[in-house]
Parts: structure tokens; C-alpha cells; sequence
């Protein structure tokens, strides 16, 4: 917006300084029709003369002058702006970092969590499905009797939604805070949260510590930083994906792969939010700036492939000459 107003006021200095250039030569020429000037001046005629260059045209000039400098102070401040912005970004860039270096868990330390991470997700999911598979054929039957919900609107809850969804949400959860202290609470969806309390009591004692210790700080700092580019409206969209693509390059793989799998967490539904599927700036913090672009197209992946949950924004950003994979292949 700055650069805008900085351009604004500098262009209507040239207009001025042009017009009053145009008012001067058109004086000069109107006088040297109606005057004689030659090598003895007429005092009062030049007095004249000079009074209206001084009182018109310098005031003209006068007042382009000033809207440049106005010009030059605002530029100065939008520098000031972005010294200040990146200062701040590539600080919380640090910090993101130093989170990694020291992540500790269970004798691996920095981006090794995230591999212990997604295997243990994975043992916890297919667990997890698995139960969501028992539980509707109780439903069906009507043996379950949960608390909270009928076994009808469990069943038609299961038969008609997404269960891979909700085996992700449920297991990300339990991943993070263990099985004795996570349930998916919702007090617009009973069923699904009496569902989330059957899958959770299926479940067996995995023996590993709730990595929220971990990966949480890791998560709500790299939310705040994009949160902090968002915040700048100031920025371009461009500009914006720049700084955010900063971030995604010190991403690994397996951070990548983590990332997509949180996002279809109830803690991590902020990454995948979204106003519209088709406006890039509009899109998902995940789609809008590609954090998963890096991510292999030929990981096992055990919840929905990426290119499928994805495939509208692959669509527009392909539209636009880019891809949302790295890898043509990746987009099925």
C-alpha cells in the first residue's frame, strides 16, 4: 500500500513539476508576442515578468518539491516496515530451527522424531480403522448402546462420512496426548464424539509417552510464523509465498509428511481451513503456500494420498503454470 501511495505522490510531482514547465514556456512565448524585449529592458515589464514566475510557477515547483520529499519520507518508512518485518521473520525462522536441533524423544533428538513420529501414527491409525470397521457392524446390528449416541445415527454417521477422517483425527490425538486423556469433544456432534470414545477404548496400551511435548511447540511455532507473514498486509501475495516458501525449504520430507497428517487433526484444522478452493489466496495455509510440495509420491502413505484430498488446489495452481507437487506423477 505504501509503494502505491510512494508512486502516487511522486507521479503527481512530475504532473506539477511538467505543468508548471508547460506554464513557463507558455508565459515566455506570450510575452515575446505582445512585448519587445531586447537589450534595454523595461524594468516594470520584466518585474512583472519575474513576479509571475515566482508567484505561479515557482509555487508549482514549490509544491512539487514538497510532495517529493513526502514521497521520499513514506519510502523511507515502508523500508523502515520491511527492515523491521524481516528482522522478526528471519528471527522466528531461528527460533523454528533451534525447536528442531533440540526436540528429544525417547533417545532420538531433531528431525528423527518425526520418522518415530509417523510410524507410531501409522500403528495407531490402522488400529483405529480398524475399530471405526467393528463399530459399524455393531451399529448395524444394534449392539453397541454408546453413551450419548443411538447405534442408528452411529451407523449412518459411519455409512455415509469419511471414517478415514475421523480414524486420522482420532489417532493424531491419541498420538499426541495418549489414549487416557483424548477423546474428540464436540458439542454440535454427539455421535461423533461417542464414537471417538468406542474407537478409543479399543484401543491397546501402545507403550510410548503422548508426543504433545514434542511436537506441539514444533506445530504452534511454525503456525504463528506464517500467521506473522499473514498479518503483513502490506505484503503482495507473491511477496508472502516468498517468505512462507523460506520456511517450507527447511522443512524435511518427513516433517512434510507429519505436517499433512496433523492437518487433519482437530488441533491442526487451522492448516487446512479454507474460504475457497479455487482462489489461491483464499486457499488452505497448506495449499496457498505448497508446504507439502517436497513430499515423496511414493511414501506409503496410510490416510488419504495427498493428490487425492488436494487435487482441486493441484488444479488451479497447475492453471497458473506451477505445481503442487513437485512430481507430475504425485497428482494421480
Amino acid at each position: 500500500m505504501n509503494r502505491n501511495i510512494t508512486s502516487l505522490y511522486i507521479g503527481l510531482a512530475w504532473a506539477l513539476l511538467i505543468l508548471g514547465g508547460i506554464v513557463a514556456v507558455w508565459f515566455l512565448v506570450l510575452c515575446n508576442a505582445n512585448y519587445s524585449i531586447g537589450y534595454d529592458f523595461n524594468f516594470e515589464e520584466t518585474g512583472q515578468f519575474g513576479d509571475y514566475i515566482g508567484g505561479v510557477v515557482g509555487t508549482v515547483f514549490a509544491l512539487a518539491g514538497t510532495i517529493l520529499v513526502f514521497a521520499s519520507f513514506v519510502q523511507q518508512q515502508h523500508r523502515n516496515t520491511i527492515e523491521s518485518f524481516e528482522k522478526n521473520y528471519f528471527e522466528m525462522l531461528r527460533v523454528h530451527e533451534d525447536i528442531v536441533r533440540e526436540m528429544s524423544y525417547n533417545g532420538k533428538h531433531s528431525r528423527e522424531i518425526f520418522t518415530i513420529a509417523i510410524d507410531q501414527l501409522r500403528r495407531i491409525y490402522n488400529s483405529a480403522e480398524s475399530s471405526l470397521t467393528n463399530i459399524k457392524v455393531k451399529a448395524a446390528a444394534n449392539q453397541l448402546r454408546a453413551e450419548g449416541a443411538n447405534d442408528e445415527d452411529i451407523y449412518n454417521f459411519l455409512e455415509n462420512g469419511d471414517t478415514k477422517v475421523v480414524a486420522i483425527m482420532i489417532s493424531v490425538g491419541v498420538l499426541y496426548y495418549g489414549k487416557n486423556d483424548f477423546y474428540l469433544s464436540s458439542d454440535n456432534d454427539k455421535v461423533l464424539n461417542a464414537i471417538s470414545k468406542l474407537v478409543i477404548a479399543e484401543q491397546p496400551d501402545y507403550g510410548f509417552e503422548p508426543m504433545d511435548n514434542v511436537l506441539g511447540h514444533y506445530y504452534r511455532q511454525m503456525y504463528h510464523t506464517v500467521k506473522y507473514v499473514l498479518k503483513s498486509t502490506w505484503l503482495k501475495e507473491g511477496e508472502r509465498y516468498d517468505y512462507v516458501k523460506l520456511l517450507r525449504a527447511q522443512l524435511s520430507d518427513y516433517e512434510q509428511i507429519m505436517l499433512f497428517y496433523n492437518a487433519f487433526s482437530v488441533s491442526g484444522y487451522a492448516w487446512r481451513a479454507s474460504k475457497s478452493r479455487n482462489k489461491i489466496p483464499e486457499m488452505s495455509l497448506i495449499a496457498r503456500f505448497r508446504l507439502i510440495k517436497n513430499i515423496p509420491y511414493h511414501y506409503p502413505y496410510f490416510f488419504h494420498h495427498p493428490g487425492e484430498l488436494f487435487k482441486e488446489e493441484n488444479d488451479v495452481w497447475k492453471s497458473k503454470g506451477k505445481m503442487f507437487f513437485e512430481n507430475e506423477i504425485y497428482t494421480m
